[in-house]
């Protein structure tokens, strides 16, 4: 009899133990629901995967009031530059895409990246990896206060950065992150102010310590028309019309200055081809007339406007800094130059 009671009792414990089990295991919340839904793989997919990298950190440098914008560029992050970036030499980790955003001067100890990863990644570990890892005295002289990393989705936030950096960061990707947030809504677009190419060459001039360089001082302002080969040092005017572009500005330095430049600004017409103009007239260009022996050549653009620097000696330098400050100004793509 004892044993039958013993038995009774213990199956009734099981039954007890099994109900408070399944009463105390967690139920998904509203929230969760809202950041995440299970794919037919079972990965979880997030809002903010359908964002690009790099428009997540454009939208990062606008949503905060870091003045990011001011002093860094964003540039894409490859199997082959992602160690350096992070500051983790022996970094193997994979991923489908990646953008950073870095400061052009190094005396700030800062640098984030937005990495995307495969369906099938461990987002988790591969965050814990890197923050880990990251080395916060990369840049030498400087050192940063903190490492974060931070995991939606398929989307992982990665920076290192001063303490003052880590909350406005913090707040911005996870409004980014939110159920519906519309990109759109929040990014600044620099240009909107901007009307003319006479507008975008005075925005140049406030951007850069003109006076510092000597750079645009003693300049020629060009005609641009299509028989002045767009003040481009004679371009072919049988491959360029009056209908390829709306407005133009086009200076170069003084023939009598020490170092030599052109920079020209081109707001083409509807249904030109950014691209293929740009190949016309960097096939084109003529910069024998500039002095020197190292022309370096800087393009950039945008889905109407185009921007052709060329120039020498120091003016090299600033046509890299244009470069990056262009594509972070303006939010314009950089075009590959072949040397």
């Amino acid at each position: 009899m004892k044993k039958i009671t013993a038995l009774f009792l213990a199956i009734i414990m099981l039954f007890a133990f099994t109900a408070c089990k399944k009463a105390q295991e967690p139920q998904p919340t509203e929230s969760a629901n809202l950041q995440t839904s299970p794919t037919p793989s079972g990965i979880q997919e997030a809002p903010v995967d359908s964002i690009p990298t790099d428009t997540i950190c454009t939208l990062i440098m606008d949503m905060t009031e870091l003045d990011l914008a001011a002093g860094c560029f964003i540039e894409e992050v490859t199997a082959d530059t992602a160690a350096y970036t992070i500051g983790y030499e022996n970094f193997n980790g994979s991923f489908e895409s990646a953008h950073s955003i870095s400061p052009m001067m190094m005396t700030t100890p800062f640098v984030l990246v937005v990495f995307r990863l495969a369906e099938d990644a461990d987002a988790e570990a591969f965050a814990t990896d890197i923050k880990t890892n990251a080395n916060l005295e990369k840049w030498v002289c400087v050192f940063a206060d903190r490492a974060e990393a931070k995991v939606v989705g398929r989307t992982v936030l990665f920076y290192m950065s001063p303490e003052s950096y880590v909350e406005p960061i913090n707040q911005a990707f996870a409004e980014i992150c939110s159920e519906g947030f519309v990109p759109e809504d929040h990014i600044v677009d620099p240009l909107k102010d901007i009307s003319t190419m006479n507008d975008l060459y005075a925005k140049l001039y406030e951007m850069y310590n003109v006076e510092d360089y000597g750079f645009m001082d003693n300049a020629n302002v060009l005609t641009v028309t299509a028989d002045s080969g767009y003040g481009l040092n004679k371009l072919d005017s049988a491959q360029f019309t009056d209908s390829v572009i709306d407005d133009g500005y086009v200076e170069e330095s003084d023939e009598d200055a020490e170092k030599a430049y052109v920079l020209a600004m081109f707001r083409i017409a509807e249904g030109v081809d950014a691209v293929e103009f740009i190949d016309a007239v960097l096939e084109n260009l003529d910069t024998s007339a500039l002095k020197g022996e190292d022309v370096e050549l800087a393009v950039n653009y945008s889905d109407d406007i185009v921007i052709v620097y060329a120039g020498t000696g120091t003016y090299g330098i600033i046509s890299t800094s244009l470069d990056m400050t262009l594509s972070m100004e303006f939010r314009m793509k950089s075009a590959s130059v072949e040397e």
